[in-house]
Formats: structure tokens, C-alpha cells, sequence
């Protein structure tokens, strides 16, 4: 009971340091508001980039299908919309419940393989090849929308003098007719009309049929997720270009549903249809939490239906997804079985990696943050019992037990510290809208924990020494206690520099191997607040012998201001000198992390270029080409200058002079990869960035000369310098080398010879490990023309420029290549020409859910740190406010005046201000370069981009100007509230 009774009487003075009371809870509250929501924003952050990643892939890798190659059946009578639905009931019942969690809906179709259109006798000849596939679908007339005719009737028999207006043949034999529609695309492709008759071999190699196109319609939104990807409903496929047999055409058509049946018999039994079952991923389900059972479930669902590998990449041209082709594609492919088509166990694997790195760095922002906190929480409370000290020697000479001073201390602690991490645990559930997570609670908890350790620890050295010792003590406890501070000290100096040895040789990702998301070292995490921990504590040692010095030397001076100030600045307690570790800390983090976040910025900036490899990249996306007109942008609105390239990736090096005149086509002996670039213009566009190419002066130069590209004069060329092993040893300069250039667009495969004048790494553009041939434009094209009296068209242009319209190149485009001097350059390739802008390119990856939390996180870092700088400057002055005007007092009595008083202020503080701050930048930077082995930035950028630590000097200089200003505001504030203190009240603080 006397414990208890002494406890409550110690409480009372809360009612006098009420003030007191109230800033601690604050910064307590903000600190566990803060470590409370960065795990939910964790999970908001990585939620958003695994749905973001979802939702970007391609539905055919996004969507769940199952195909299954269906044969000749008997015809049972009903719908094949019936018999397809109860197949994807049958199984969807048979996906894991936490896939059937993901999916919001089904899809089902049965499609035919390809029909070849044949020549119908008494009609004109066709004039390009035609294919039909016909597609029965669920729910497809709700996709799409009939623009004229009339919707399919049921299939019937009919002779072929009743459509064809002829007389009858004796003994002739009625065939089936199938109505169908076609999208308004492939109608004008196929060059069909309304009513228009075909003869149609079903399946290539099945019964003759005939096809009647009845309507025509337009497909509401071709990117919508029911048709996964599959645009050849709405867009015919253009195959077999410049080859010998022809272009084909192969359209998609919608026939009557009650034709299934009879089609499928007619086509035979060795031309099976495609009969598939989707079933569509809703991004938005799928989380951090479940993602890992999802990708094993899926892992486990192709052992049991059987794995169909992805039949495309992303960024290549769709293709069918018949029985034919994935026979083709496949030869294992079992025609019987179904199949199971996915790739999110692809994506979230992906995604694993890139968040267990995320992991590490979050936790190594959040750390700083925390660092920072603690130091000021720490703070605090080495102010608060320093100005306790005085109470506390008077209580214990008045009877007062160390045991109900202890006790008092942490009660008031915990009447402070629990409300505090209540309030902003509760605070951060409602502030961040996101999934919860078992460690908001924890580091919340731990918050709280820690300041009670804090004011306890603190306390102590008040409470724990003898009456004696208290009563002779100005200061904080010599001899032994400053020998243990001096220990431990060295101490943490020994295991900051042991952990930047760790993290340099283990890096931050302790389980690269790993599967989910793995963890991280909260040691190795945490070296860089070490690290500066440890240049603070050097710091409050090592500050005050210079000051020390400065202040003999101004001894001499006129005036006392500055010798009284810088006097009083070397003297004084620990205590008071701690607002400049907490600001050097405070400013290193802040430096450490705004360099983490330019260096992401900038591998992101050099991603851009490196992808696009200019401002404005102009390339054929689709159409009956590889190549683009050749014209003349520079007018175009913003386009400031043009460079023209032809790029082929099947070059093959001549063996003439090593075993005959044959050319390499071995399979392993890798083709080459030419380029013909105009070098002047596109170092024009490339200068000073990511991909700017360092061409030798006399690829600068244009070639003149008879008989270009020929053996006499042969073109310059840069050369790999990852020459294939297997060919021959690197040629020399000078060496002569024949290759046979080989392209869509440059029938019987010329040659040409070049001269080697140099090797290079691969430019932009071009594997590593890929061997390519460098030559300049026009020296090629002169080749290419004196053999075929043609001009070489480009495969790419690239322009520089800012906010270019895409309308407006495609219009200049169209203007120019329609015109007479190209005259057969079809529209179709113009439209066909794709525009990427660099910007976009880079916004797109700003734009992403785990590179703006990143961006953010940064940023508010550096905000929390001013913040906290702010509160540190503003406590200690507040704090010591007491015992300055105190000796302000003594002072003023000497003959001090207001403004010295002032000036007075501002020397005690303003210089280790100014030093701490001026410190915190090359601290930073150290420990950046000091950690950059062990900083794995990849995930924020690419798996396959490495990046550099960069330093952008102007922002960290700015970042430690800004803490430095919010400090300075503080003393400032401070100093002229001082300067309006009466004399008579001064003098009464000073009796």
C-alpha cells in the first residue's frame, strides 16, 4: 500500500507537466500510428502490384481453359450450347475450391478446323485463297451486334442448280446449306456479299458443303474478357504472304446453332474440332494471402487434365487455337485428353520474387523511419529525466524509496504509452484501407514497449544511484558509467561495421532460392540505421573538442555573445547534445532513401530507352508486310529529327574460303543479326542517353564508290564481340566477311560483303548474346539496289521529338506513301504501323501499383524524418526552456541585453544544427555506396535490369537544406519567444 500511496502522490505531477505528458503521447501515437499501417500499406502495396500483373497479362495466361479435341458424334438432339455447358459445370466442379474463388464466370465454344473455300464451277475465278472456321459459342450474340441481314436459319439440303440458277445435272446430290454471318471485317476481307454462295470443303479433307453469308456484324468490344484474347471473330488472319502458294485469308464464322451436329460429321473423323471451356479470372481475388495455393492448385489441375503449353508470347501476333496447331506445335499432343491452358502460376512466381525484394526494402525504409523514431523517442525521455533531475534528488533526500520511483515512472509510463498505441493502431486500421496484417499489431505493440523501456532506462540513471552521488552530480553520471557508455558505444560501432560486411556479401534477399515470399534479415536490414547511429555517436563525442577550440580562440574577441555561446555549446550534458544525433540520423536516412528512390527512377528512365530506343518508335505491328514507307517526318508537328533502320534477324555468314562456297545454316551456328542504321541521325536522337552507341568515325562517314556491297568495295561494318565460338576465331580488322541477307521483303536472299572496321557490344535491341553486323543505311541500300533496282524500305524509324501526335504521323505517312513515288504501298500497312512513345513507356512503369507505392514510400520517409527533426529541435529547447531562462536571468544582471539573448540562443543551437545536417549528406551517400552489393533494387525495375546506386547530389543537398530549415524555423520561433520575456520575470526564474 505505500508503494501504491507514494505512486499516486509521484502521479500528481503529470498535472503540472501535463504539457509534457501530452507531447509524449503524440509522438508515441504517431510513431505507432506509422509502424502500425506501413504492414497494411504493405499489403495494399502488393495486392495492388499481383492484381495489376493479372489484369496486364494476356487473358489467354490470365484466363483458366480447358480444350478437348472432339470427333464424330452421334447426333442425340440436343443443343450443343446444353452439351457445352454441362462440360464446364463437369469441370469447374472439378477446379480446387480457391480457384473457384477466382473465377466470376464461364465461357464454352466448339470450333471447327479450317475449311478451305474451293472454286465453284461457272463462277469466276478466285482471285486469293479463302479458309472458314466455324465457331458455335455461349452467350455470343450478346458480344456482338448485327449490322445487316439477318441472323442464320437452320442448315438445310439443296442442289446445287437451285442457288446456282443452272439446270439440273442428272443424278446430282443434294448438299447441306449452312447460313452463317461474318463481322463487317472479314465480309470487306473475303470480299463476300449479303446472299453470296460458297462451296466449302468441310475440315480441308471432309464432305463438300455449301455456305451462305447471310449478315453481318460488329463485335462490341473486341478486348472484353469473354473472347481471352481471340480476335479472329472480328479480324480475319492474313497467312501465307510472299510465299508461293498465295496469301490465305481465314476468317471465323457464326453458323446456325442447330448446325453443330451435321458439321461435325461432315468434316471427318481425322480433322477433330476444338472444343473449349474458359473460365475467367477476376484479378481483383486474387491477393497476397491466397496466391500461393491458387499456383499450386493450377500446378496440380495440369498433372490432372494434362499441361498445354502457351502458344504464344506476349507482343506476338495471336494464332489459332485449334487441334491442328497445337498438333503442329506439339506432336506429344493427345487429341483425347483435355488440356489445361494457364500461365498464373508463370505470373505469380514472378511476382513471388519481385515481393519478396520488396519485402527487404520496405522493411529497410521502414527501419530508417523507426531508427529515427526511436532516437527521438529516446530523446524524449533523456530530456525529460534530465529535467527531472532536481525532483528526483529532492524526493529521495525526503524519504522516497528507489522502488516507488520505479514504480511511479512506469505507471506513468504505461498511462502515457497504451492510450498512444491504441490511438494509432486504430488510426492506421481506419487511414489505411486494406487487408489486415498480423505485424501492424506487433510493431504497434513493440512501440509501445520500447518507450516505456525508454523512460525507464532514462529514469534510472536518476533513480538507481546513491543519495550521495545524486547531491554531487551537475551532470549525467561520471567515471564508470561514462567508461560502460564508452563500451557500449564501441560496441555498436563494431556490429554496424560487421553488418555493412554482411550485407555486402549476402545482400538483403536472405532466400533467393526460395519459394513465396520468403523474409528478410532484420539485422542486415537494419545496417544502415546502424550506420548512422554509429556516425552519430562519433559525433556527440567527437563535436564538442572543436567547439571547445573555437571558443578559446575567440576569446579575444570584443564581445561576449559568441565566445559565452560556443562555451556553453561545449559544456553542456549529453542530454542536449542528443538533438544532433537524432538530426544526423534523421537527415542520413532521408539522403540513403531519396538516393534508393532516384536510382529506381533512373534504371526505370534507361528501361524506357532501352525498350523504345528513341523518343518515337514507328514499326509494323500487323498488315501484309514487315516494312514502312519510306518517308520524310521531319514536318510533322514536334518532330525535330527522323533515323531510319532495317533490321532482319536471319543473316546468314558465307563459309567461302573455309569449306567451299556454302553458307552457314547449321543449327548450331546462330544466324546473324544486321543492322542498317543511319548513324549520324540516330546519334542525333540517342545523345547522352541509355542507348546512345559509340560508332567508330568511319561509320560516320558516307561510303561513295561503283559496285557497292561487292567484294571490291565493301560496306564498313561494326562486328559482335560475342563472336560465336563454334565458327571460326574472331575476324581482324580489316577482314572481308559475306553474308546473305535474308527478309520478308527481299525475294532470292541477296549478299553483300562488308569490311570489318571495329566490334562493339550489342546496341539496343539486340540479345547480349546474339551475333549481329552493324552497316549504315544507305551504304546497304545502295547494295540492295544495285542487285534488285529497288530501294531498301526500312523495318523501324525512330524520331525525336516531344508530344507528337500519332494522327498526324499516320496521316503524314499516308499522305506521302499513297502519293505516285509509292505507289502500291497498301493501306493496310499503314494502318498497320504501330506508334510507341518513350514517355508513355515510362509513365506506364511509374504508373505501376509497386513503383508509386515505392515513389511514396520514399517520399514520405523523407517527410516523417522533418517531422521528426522538427519535434526533436522543438522539445529540446522546450524542455530546456527552464534552465535557460535561468541562466538568461544571471545573465541579464551582468548587463546582457534582449537581442544578445537572442543571438545567444541561436549559438548554442544553430551550429550543431548546421553541422548535424551538413554530416547527414556524405553519411547518407556512405552508407548508399557502402550497401549498393547488398541493395537487390531489381524488383522495382525488372528481374533482368541491373541497377546502379546513383547519387543525385542536388536532391540530397535539398533534402538536408529542407530538415536543416525546419530545425532552423524551430530555434528561430524559440529564440524571439525568449527575446519577449519581462527582466522582472527572468529575474524571478533566475532567485
Amino acid at each position: 500500500m505505500a508503494i501504491f500511496a507514494s505512486t499516486l502522490a509521484l502521479l500528481r505531477h503529470l498535472r503540472v507537466e501535463r504539457g509534457m505528458a501530452v507531447l509524449l503521447l503524440l509522438v508515441v501515437a504517431v510513431t505507432a500510428f506509422i509502424m502500425a499501417a506501413v504492414p497494411r500499406i504493405y499489403n495494399q502495396t502488393l495486392d495492388d502490384e499481383l492484381q495489376y500483373r493479372v489484369a496486364e497479362a494476356p487473358p489467354a495466361w490470365r484466363n483458366i481453359t480447358v480444350t478437348k479435341q472432339q470427333r464424330t458424334v452421334p447426333d442425340f438432339g440436343d443443343s450443343i450450347l446444353v452439351r457445352l455447358e454441362a462440360g464446364a459445370l463437369t469441370y469447374f466442379l472439378e477446379l480446387s475450391p480457391v480457384i473457384q474463388e477466382i473465377v466470376s464466370g464461364v465461357g464454352y465454344l466448339a470450333e471447327s478446323p479450317k475449311s478451305g473455300v474451293l472454286q465453284t464451277r461457272g463462277q469466276p475465278p478466285l482471285e486469293f485463297n479463302r479458309s472458314l472456321q466455324f465457331r458455335f459459342q455461349g452467350e455470343v450474340r450478346d458480344h456482338i451486334t448485327l449490322t445487316a441481314g439477318r441472323w442464320p436459319d437452320e442448315q438445310r439440303l439443296i442442289l446445287f442448280s437451285e442457288w446456282n440458277a443452272t439446270p439440273g445435272a442428272r443424278g446430282e446430290t443434294p448438299r447441306p446449306l449452312y447460313d452463317v454471318v461474318l463481322s463487317e471485317t472479314s465480309l470487306a476481307d473475303l470480299e463476300y456479299g449479303l446472299n453470296e454462295f460458297a462451296t466449302v470443303r468441310m475440315g480441308g479433307f471432309g464432305e463438300r458443303v455449301y455456305v451462305r453469308v447471310v449478315g453481318s456484324f460488329t463485335v462490341n468490344d473486341p478486348e472484353d474478357n469473354y473472347w481471352n484474347g481471340d480476335t479472329r471473330l472480328d479480324e480475319p488472319v492474313v497467312a501465307g504472304f510472299a510465299t508461293d502458294f498465295g496469301e490465305v485469308i481465314e476468317a471465323v464464322a457464326l453458323p446456325s446453332v442447330d448446325s453443330y451436329f451435321s458439321m461435325l460429321n461432315r468434316a471427318g473423323g481425322d480433322n477433330p474440332w476444338h472444343n473449349e471451356w474458359r473460365f475467367y479470372v477476376v484479378a481483383e481475388r486474387l491477393t497476397l494471402d491466397n496466391y500461393p495455393e491458387v499456383a499450386a492448385a493450377i500446378r496440380e489441375l495440369k498433372i490432372t487434365l494434362g499441361p498445354i503449353d502457351q502458344l504464344r508470347r506476349p507482343g506476338e501476333s495471336d494464332v489459332a487455337s485449334t487441334a491442328v496447331l497445337a498438333q503442329i506445335t506439339f506432336p506429344e499432343f493427345d487429341a483425347a485428353e483435355p488440356q489445361v491452358q494457364n500461365e498464373l502460376p508463370r505470373i505469380v512466381e514472378s511476382f513471388a520474387d519481385q515481393a519478396r525484394l520488396t519485402s527487404s526494402v520496405i522493411a529497410l525504409a521502414t527501419l530508417g523511419i523507426l531508427g529515427v523514431a526511436l532516437a527521438a523517442l529516446g530523446l524524449l525521455a533523456a530530456l525529460i529525466a534530465d529535467r527531472r533531475r532536481g525532483m528526483v534528488t529532492l524526493l529521495r533526500s525526503r524519504g522516497a524509496s528507489k522502488g516507488q520511483l520505479v514504480v511511479a515512472r512506469l505507471v506513468e509510463a504505461l498511462i502515457i504509452c497504451v492510450p498512444a498505441v491504441l490511438l494509432g493502431f486504430a488510426c492506421a486500421n481506419i487511414a489505411v484501407d486494406a487487408r489486415a496484417n498480423p505485424w501492424s499489431w506487433r510493431v504497434a505493440l513493440a512501440t509501445g514497449v520500447l518507450t516505456v523501456a525508454l523512460l525507464l532506462g532514462t529514469a534510472a540513471g536518476n533513480i538507481l544511484p546513491g543519495l550521495g552521488a545524486l547531491l554531487r552530480r551537475p551532470g549525467w553520471a561520471p567515471g564508470s558509467r561514462s567508461l560502460r557508455r564508452i563500451i557500449i558505444e564501441i560496441v555498436i560501432v563494431i556490429i554496424a561495421l560487421a553488418g555493412v560486411f554482411l550485407l555486402r556479401q549476402r545482400g538483403l534477399d536472405t532466400d533467393p532460392e526460395g519459394e513465396g515470399l520468403g523474409g528478410f534479415d532484420p539485422f542486415l536490414t537494419a545496417v544502415p540505421v546502424l550506420l548512422a547511429l554509429a556516425a552519430g555517436i562519433a559525433l556527440l563525442r567527437l563535436y564538442p573538442y572543436p567547439v571547445r577550440f573555437i571558443a578559446w580562440l575567440t576569446r579575444w574577441l570584443r564581445g561576449t555573445v559568441l565566445f559565452m555561446g560556443l562555451r556553453r555549446m561545449a559544456y553542456q550534458s549529453t542530454a542536449a547534445n542528443l538533438p544532433l544525433l537524432v538530426l544526423l540520423l534523421a537527415v542520413g536516412v532521408s539522403v540513403f532513401t531519396s538516393i534508393v528512390a532516384y536510382s529506381v527512377d533512373q534504371a526505370r528512365v534507361d528501361l524506357s530507352w532501352t525498350e523504345v530506343r528513341a523518343d518515337y518508335r514507328l514499326e509494323i505491328s500487323e498488315g501484309f508486310g514487315t516494312t514502312i514507307p519510306d518517308v520524310d517526318l521531319t514536318g510533322v508537328e514536334g518532330v525535330r529529327d527522323q533515323a531510319r533502320e532495317f533490321r532482319t534477324s536471319n543473316a546468314l555468314l558465307s563459309q567461302e574460303g573455309l569449306q567451299g562456297a556454302e553458307w552457314r545454316t547449321s543449327g548450331d551456328v546462330p544466324p546473324f543479326t544486321l543492322l542498317a542504321i543511319e548513324p549520324n541521325a540516330y546519334t542525333r536522337i540517342t545523345s547522352g542517353t541509355a542507348v546512345a552507341y559509340d560508332y567508330p568515325p568511319e561509320l560516320l562517314e558516307q561510303q561513295g564508290g561503283a559496285e557497292i556491297g561487292t567484294v571490291e568495295n565493301p560496306l564498313p561494318a561494326v562486328i559482335t564481340s560475342a563472336w560465336p565460338a563454334d565458327i571460326v576465331t574472331p575476324p581482324e580488322v580489316g577482314t572481308v566477311l559475306h553474308f546473305k541477307v535474308s527478309a520478308d521483303q527481299l525475294s532470292g536472299a541477296p549478299s553483300v560483303f562488308v569490311r570489318v572496321i571495329g566490334t562493339r557490344p550489342a546496341p539496343a535491341g539486340v540479345r547480349a548474346d546474339a551475333p549481329f553486323v552493324l552497316v549504315r543505311w544507305d551504304a546497304l541500300s545502295a547494295a540492295i539496289n544495285a542487285q534488285h533496282a529497288r530501294p531498301l524500305l526500312p523495318t523501324t524509324m525512330y524520331l525525336r521529338g516531344e508530344q507528337v501526335e500519332p494522327d498526324a504521323v499516320q496521316s503524314a505517312i499516308a499522305d506521302q506513301a499513297l502519293s505516285e513515288a509509292l505507289a502500291g504501298f497498301g493501306r493496310e500497312n499503314i494502318l498497320g504501323i504501330q506508334i510507341t512513345a518513350r514517355q508513355s513507356f515510362l509513365d506506364d512503369l511509374r504508373d505501376a501499383p509497386l513503383a508509386r507505392g515505392l515513389t511514396n514510400s520514399f517520399r514520405l520517409s523523407v517527410l516523417l524524418a522533418a517531422l521528426y527533426a522538427a519535434v526533436v529541435v522543438i522539445v529540446a529547447l522546450a524542455l530546456s526552456a527552464r534552465e535557460r531562462a535561468r541562466d538568461l536571468g544571471y545573465l541579464r544582471t551582468l548587463g546582457l541585453d534582449s537581442r544578445q539573448a537572442v543571438w545567444l540562443t541561436m549559438m548554442e543551437t544553430v551550429p550543431g544544427v548546421l553541422v548535424a545536417c551538413g554530416l547527414g549528406v556524405p553519411l547518407g551517400i556512405a552508407i548508399a555506396l557502402l550497401a549498393e552489393p547488398g541493395l537487390d533494387l531489381r524488383a522495382f525495375v525488372g528481374p533482368d535490369v541491373p541497377i546502379a546506386v546513383l547519387v543525385d547530389r542536388p536532391t540530397a543537398i535539398a533534402v538536408a537544406a529542407g530538415l536543416a530549415l525546419v530545425a532552423l524555423l524551430a530555434v528561430a520561433i524559440f529564440s524571439v519567444l525568449a527575446r519577449r520575456v519581462q527582466l522582472g520575470e527572468v529575474l524571478r526564474v533566475g532567485e
